[in-house]
């Protein structure tokens, strides 16, 4: 009986993956993506995370909590009664790979399930979820299969030589390539929560700790490894949302007290960058017994303030320097931002917890952030009985939590402008592919794929800015590099631009889209062809002396350095430099 139950759910699970997934009337338009500091639909609208966690997968068991007390369509009623839109769901890499049954006792409220390993039991789940209009986010949570999250060997998204369940970047990656694959013709799965709480780990299972950082270029890179691994996924699926915490941890071992939380303060100096536009989400997570630099133990933390020691002016403040800021619109970074964790236990009778949390819910709301709670679950911070029969409403948390479920959002309209901050330093960013390797032996930096590159500064950054209202490129448009020598020709017409400097300029009817240097000498400039005239009406933005800006837009996207910057209405045609420093941008109007 078992061996025709797994027979039969598997042959239900290949029709369902393989053909696509009818969907509820009520389920969003799809796929999603983001507008500014937004995630909208397929059609402008926005579509708010109303999130919660629902975890399990990455458990020793492998399966989702509850399915051994209710099955599985009472459970998802329950997730609907509350008024969640979207589940996060954890899951382990070593779940992935593992080929024995999950466990009868853990499927014991559902039969249908027994004899299917965890992976197939995952996507029976996912299936239910997005049949009924609830939208997945996909959430590596650990590498091996247990509680997170402490000082352990799933602090980072790699282990190598750990001696329990290891895993490369590489095989991190590949695991994510095949679930993009996987559930590519549903598009109810919406976004890949790349890795949970990234934090100082354990080397080779020791007590020798391992630091992640953003932006050293190293294995431990998480800027690197998020931005890699986001370009990879996409092209593989292009309609996921691509979601990156920022790092939870680093500085010195947990256990020693030391270190901090710096979360997405990083992305002010390096944010990332997607080859597929509007694809990109940040995640952040809070809890009232951490801190800025408070592990969660004050044996190890003395004197270091918690969350959930904060006053509300405290509290506010601190969550606009980790995370907040993100939202601010127009700016280099701007992008949506997911607290896709927060929790309180329904037995809490700390005042000052309870405080924080109401503090925390009013800061969702007044800043109409995307939200994941921790967990839906039975557990001391879950929203279920133990028996998973009905929801806890009787309880502190339950006024404070229909009030942010509740909560309207912004309706728009929503702009698509977007704006990107580019840097040269240890490796190319080079975001326009079709293009290929267009300067060989240098480092290159090119925009993504419909924006255009609108300001540049001596320390080899750039801003890059595409407008909804004007996409001057082809489809498939041509590329020009201009590089090396001076260009002779003059085809803007405006003559010597910048006496005594060294011009690039692209040819009539281009348009700037990414630039190179060599050992941190300006050196090259990539065009692309435009698909209308271009105008020829320019003028020159010289920062030789300082800072030049035509636009405020991007906020100071290179901070420290002179830069130059074209109007909003104006396409960059060419730049001077003098002993490879930039000494001044040809902007043309559009």
């Amino acid at each position: 009986m078992r061996a025709a139950c797994g027979l039969m759910a598997r042959l239900v699970i290949g029709m369902l993956i393989g053909a696509g997934l009818a969907q509820a009337a009520e389920a969003p338009h799809v796929p999603l993506s983001t507008a500014g500091r937004y995630v909208v639909d397929s059609q402008g609208e926005r579509y708010k995370l109303r999130s919660a966690n629902w975890y399990g997968f990455h458990h020793d068991q492998q399966v989702l909590k509850g399915l051994d007390r209710q099955p599985l369509d009472h459970i998802i009623g329950l997730f609907e009664d509350w008024g969640f839109n979207s589940v996060r769901l954890p899951f382990s890499n070593q779940m992935l790979h593992e080929t024995r049954p999950a466990p009868d006792g853990a499927v014991a409220a559902n039969p249908e399930l027994r004899g299917l390993t965890p992976l197939q039991i995952f996507d029976v789940v996912i299936q239910k979820l997005t049949a009924r209009g609830i939208t997945v986010v996909l959430n590596n949570h650990t590498t091996s299969s247990e509680w997170c999250c402490n000082f352990d060997i799933n602090g980072l998204w790699h282990n190598e030589g750990s001696g329990l369940y290891t895993q490369s970047t590489e095989q991190w990656v590949q695991d994510w390539l095949m679930l993009a694959q996987r559930y590519k013709n549903n598009s109810m799965v919406i976004g890949a929560d790349l890795r949970n709480e990234v934090r100082t780990a354990k080397y080779r299972n020791t007590f020798i700790p391992v630091f992640p950082n953003w932006g050293s270029g190293d294995i431990h890179d998480w800027h690197k490894a998020a931005t890699d691994a986001g370009n990879r996924i996409l092209a593989v699926n292009p309609d996921l949302l691509i979601i990156v915490e920022g790092i939870n941890w680093t500085g010195s071992i947990p256990l020693l007290g030391s270190g901090e939380r710096p979360h997405l303060q990083p992305v002010r100096e390096r944010p990332v960058n997607l080859i597929v536009p509007h694809k990109l989400v940040y995640a952040a997570h809070n809890y009232s017994f951490t801190g800025p630099q408070h592990t969660g133990d004050d044996r190890t933390s003395p004197g270091k303030i918690r969350y959930g020691q904060m006053d509300e002016r405290t509290l506010r403040e601190t969550l606009d320097r980790e995370f907040g800021f993100v939202l601010n619109q127009d700016q280099y970074f701007t992008a949506p931002v997911w607290v896709s964790e927060f929790g309180a236990a329904a037995a809490e009778t700390d005042p000052a917890t309870r405080a924080w949390f109401s503090y925390l819910v009013t800061y969702l709301i007044e800043k109409d952030l995307d939200f994941a709670y921790w967990p839906f679950n039975h557990e001391g911070y879950g929203l279920v009985s133990e028996d998973y029969s009905r929801n806890l409403t009787d309880d502190w948390r339950y006024a404070e939590l229909t009030r942010l479920i509740g909560a309207p959002s912004f309706p728009g309209p929503f702009s698509r402008d977007r704006l990107s901050r580019l840097a040269v330093s240890d490796r190319d960013e080079n975001l326009v592919t079709v293009a290929g390797d267009w300067l060989p032996y240098t480092r290159k930096a090119a925009c993504p794929s419909g924006e255009r590159l609108v300001g540049l500064s001596q320390d080899h950054r750039a801003l890059c800015l595409h407008q909804e209202s004007f996409d001057p490129s082809a489809v498939s448009p041509r590329y020009h590099v201009e590089a090396r020598a001076e260009t002779a020709a003059r085809p803007h017409g405006a003559g010597d631009w910048a006496p005594s400097s060294t011009k690039y300029e692209c040819p009539l009817n281009y348009f700037a889209v990414g630039y190179a240097q060599d050992k941190g000498r300006a050196t090259g400039l990539l065009c692309a062809s435009a698909s209308r005239d271009l105008s020829t009406s320019c003028r020159t933005v010289n920062i030789s002396q300082g800072d030049h800006r035509l636009s405020s837009r991007g906020g100071d996207w290179a901070a420290f350095s002179h830069k130059g910057q074209c109007g909003d209405q104006d396409y960059l045609a060419g730049y001077a430099h003098k002993g490879g420093r930039v000494q001044a941008l040809l902007c043309c109007a559009l």
